[in-house]
């Protein structure tokens, strides 16, 4: 509901709030046997905000694949 509010909020401004779920990483929580190390996660973030380009991503919540996951 925050990531919702902002996007409306903060919209007149060109400013996007989005949510992502980084998958299970490989930390001290997720443990050795995540699927995800720390580094790719990084990497598949930061390409992942490079694609948010519009209002049109503004809002909505993503896995780290890129796929609009529902709210």
């Amino acid at each position: 509901m925050i990531t919702k509010n902002l996007s409306l909020d903060l919209a007149k401004d060109g400013i996007l709030a989005t949510a992502v779920h980084p998958g299970w990483i490989q930390t001290d929580m997720g443990g050795p046997n995540a699927t995800t190390t720390t580094q790719d996660c990084v990497k598949n973030l930061i390409g992942l905000m490079a694609t948010f380009v519009n209002q049109s991503f503004n809002g909505k919540f993503y896995h780290f694949s890129g796929r609009e996951m529902a709210w």
